[in-house]
């Protein structure tokens, strides 16, 4: 009962975090949804109607990811390959506007063209990100997937380096303005 009562608290922080921290503040109708999918397992999607940045979205949901680990008592977590992800092909960002010690926080994005439906964008393919090639002001809603898992200590099962939850919530936990975040696509 405490764990579930732990999950319902972090889901809570984390939907009313994306309702009103800065970055969500210019996207009114973004929401994080959590969903545990074993212990220690979480998948985090953030939906959104009106495109901002895309650092401000990820920077939003590694935010989110922190405080869901720090709320079930973790100080780790580490970004998960998502299902038929090709493994071993996730080269680290060097120009988020968060931090080049983020840049393997990589989520997988979704976006919605009226004309063409759902287009995929996964950081292993290689391709510079989606909005290089489409106007964001033509998609009409996006989703950003992330399966972390709690309390890892050095890496997964791909290499790929673990987060600390303190260290996120110190440089994440602050105004957007005092973050300067910008929009690096």
């Amino acid at each position: 009962m405490i764990k579930l009562s732990a999950f319902f608290v972090a889901t809570t922080m984390i939907i009313g975090t994306a309702a009103t921290a800065a970055p969500a503040a210019k996207s009114p109708t973004a929401a994080i949804a959590v969903s545990e999918l074993t212990p220690g397992r979480f998948e985090l999607v953030y939906s959104g109607a009106k495109f901002t940045s895309r650092d401000e979205v990820e920077g939003e949901l590694l935010l989110s990811s922190a405080r869901l680990s720090l709320a079930h008592g973790q100080q780790r977590f580490v970004l998960l390959a998502m299902p038929g992800e090709m493994t071993g092909v996730h080269p680290a960002r060097t120009n988020p506007s968060y931090g080049a010690q983020f840049g393997h926080w990589e989520p997988h994005w979704s976006y919605y063209l009226p004309q063409t439906g759902w287009q995929p964008w996964h950081p292993e393919w290689g391709a510079e990100f989606w909005t290089k090639d489409t106007d964001p002001k033509l998609v009409e809603r996006f989703q950003v997937h992330a399966m972390i898992q709690l309390g890892r200590d050095s890496t997964d099962e791909n290499g790929s380096p673990a987060f600390n939850a303190n260290d996120v919530v110190r440089d994440f936990g602050k105004p957007a303005e005092v973050l300067k975040l910008h929009d690096h696509h």
